[in-house]
């Protein structure tokens, strides 16, 4: 019956859609750049490095899976230690939903942690919709703590998980074809283990 199912499945999605189960034994099952990721014990780990955070114009360690699909499930747990910003982000053509977590005393600004999500192209000119959902967590309340992060979207409706924090959104957004799954931080470190993606429908050909 499993077989069957194993099928089905490949059937209903193609190849660069398939799950994806990341423990993080090594690198291969996803991309890391701006920094020195390192593995062990089945948690991927990167410090930012101020010099490499200059080199690429503001813009800290990011980890990458590639995944063509538009609805479908995500989930990782992460452990933010001293940082500054956090992004999850889902992408396709452009920029299509993302989470951003921040410590505002760090940044210097009086921004908190929200939500973005384009419904059409992201560009200089379309910033997105902004999202700030009531309890929406702050950096400072997740540091040094292992904290779950999961996303369920369904036909242009995500339940997303954050530690205790659980909302659900709709946006056209969230209807768009998508890529791929990034996860990037500014300052500090992070640890990241059980990565799993499991894509439902894929993007109309």
């Amino acid at each position: 019956m499993k077989t069957h199912l194993v099928i089905l499945f490949s059937l209903i999605l193609p190849l660069s859609a398939a799950p994806i189960k990341d423990s993080f034994a090594d690198g291969s099952l996803h991309e890391a750049t701006r920094g020195k990721w390192t593995y062990a014990e089945k948690v991927a780990s990167c410090t930012s490095d101020p010099e490499l955070y200059k080199k690429f114009k503001n813009h800290g360690p990011i980890i990458r899976w590639s995944s063509e699909f538009v609805d479908g499930s995500t989930s990782f747990d992460f452990k933010p230690t001293d940082c500054q910003r956090l992004v999850f982000t889902f992408n396709g053509d452009g920029h299509i939903f993302r989470v951003i977590l921040m410590d505002a005393q760090k940044t210097g600004r009086k921004v908190t942690s929200r939500i973005l999500a384009w419904a059409e192209k992201s560009s200089k000119t379309n910033k997105g919709t902004t999202i700030n959902p009531e309890g929406l967590p702050n950096l400072p309340a997740l540091d040094k703590k292992w904290t779950k992060l999961s996303i369920v979207v369904n036909d242009g409706s995500a339940d997303l998980t954050l530690g205790d924090f659980k909302t659900t959104l709709k946006h056209p957004a969230l209807k768009r074809d998508k890529n791929s799954i990034t996860l990037s931080f500014a300052s500090g470190k992070i640890d990241m283990r059980n990565f799993k993606h499991a894509p439902k429908t894929a993007p109309k050909k």
